[in-house]
């Protein structure tokens, strides 16, 4: 397989290497429209700083619903542009994502046994304030991961609340929780088929000139006009046609097609080099404004730019703020960055 996904093909070869037999397309239920706007936004509870902007309260009565997911259509972003335009819709609000007190620690052990480790999150209260990029970063082992987990409700919190748009996202159908946030992880699996099947589990519906538009956001053009079968190419089993930098960027094209109103990158540009990786993450800042962008970082001076940083320490809140304001002084993200390579 190629090197890096940033890496170019011989000529006459394809950077995808030998293709083995594609399986037949699997059915997979498409996913559904974006919902409606929430009505209240959230503000952030910081002992330190507080986020750019005013932070309204969030309402505790009524809270802003989100719809029904609707029949599975084409998202409107990709309907014609050469890349993705702003917005899907002028009227739709980026929500706001909140971690109010929230603890979690993983079962050890049978079901219901005694044994249990350290909590993973252990009273973490943050905000990632709608139409913005919030970084999250910390140390190996900090509770970043388990936040993207809990936010899509790979398990449930055992204290706290998560809401999104201002509503408990216990109270949000799974299926439809799951449309809303998009999560591109660091190690995404890829079924044994082609690259424009892998993509349509996201959007079944979704042509070719469509899939382009968001492999082009994701930064894996030239990589799939260099390979003799485009769209067609078998990815192989778990993609082991692809290099890892591949993998990744094409697991955050089939994540961006589906339009969720939340994308978190869980690390998912990690085995990208540092120019590419920057390539992907100003795709993602184009698209803040009009979705909720949570960045897991896997190099820190990538996420400069983000509108709030959330440094983990250990299960916990260190401390959060902008960028220039944590660097000012020797706290935990200065810290960081001095071994950051």
């Amino acid at each position: 397989p190629p090197a890096d996904a940033a890496g170019g093909a011989a000529a006459g070869t394809s950077p995808l290497g030998p293709a083995p037999q594609p399986a037949a397309d699997a059915k997979t239920p498409s996913l559904g429209q974006a919902p409606e706007p929430a009505d209240a936004a959230g503000g952030a509870a910081n002992a330190h700083t507080s986020p750019p902007g005013p932070a309204p309260q969030l309402r505790a009565e009524t809270p802003a619903q989100l719809p029904t997911p609707a029949e599975p259509s084409v998202p409107a972003y990709l309907s014609g542009s050469a890349k993705l335009p702003p917005r899907r819709k002028a009227q739709l609000v980026a929500p706001d994502v909140a971690f109010r007190d929230v603890t979690f620690t993983y079962p050890v052990g049978p079901a219901g046994g005694a044994a249990r480790l350290d909590p993973a999150l252990n009273n973490v209260t943050f905000e990632a304030r709608g139409g913005r990029v919030t970084a999250i970063v910390g140390a190996s082992g900090s509770g970043k991961s388990t936040a993207a987990n809990l936010l899509v409700r790979g398990f449930d919190p055992d204290g706290g609340v998560i809401e999104i748009g201002g509503r408990d996202i216990r109270d949000l159908p799974l299926d439809q929780l799951r449309a809303e946030v998009g999560v591109s992880p660091q190690r995404p699996y890829l079924f044994n088929d082609t690259i424009a099947a892998n993509l349509r589990l996201a959007c079944p519906d979704a042509t070719d000139a469509q899939l382009m538009q968001a492999i082009a956001a994701a930064g894996l053009s030239e990589d799939i006009a260099a390979e003799p079968d485009g769209l067609a190419a078998a990815v192989g089993e778990m993609g082991e046609r692809l290099s890892g930098g591949q993998r990744q960027r094409l697991a955050l094209a089939r994540t961006l097609i589906r339009q969720p109103s939340v994308i978190v990158l869980d690390e998912a540009t990690s085995q990208l080099d540092q120019a590419t990786e920057r390539q992907v993450l100003d795709a993602m800042w184009d698209l803040a404004g009009n979705v909720t962008v949570i960045v897991i970082a896997h190099r820190l001076r990538t996420v400069e730019r983000a509108d709030w940083i959330v440094v983990l320490d250990a299960g916990q809140l260190a401390e959060q703020g902008t960028w220039p304001a944590l660097t000012s002084h020797q706290g935990p993200l200065s810290h960081l960055l001095s071994r950051d390579p």
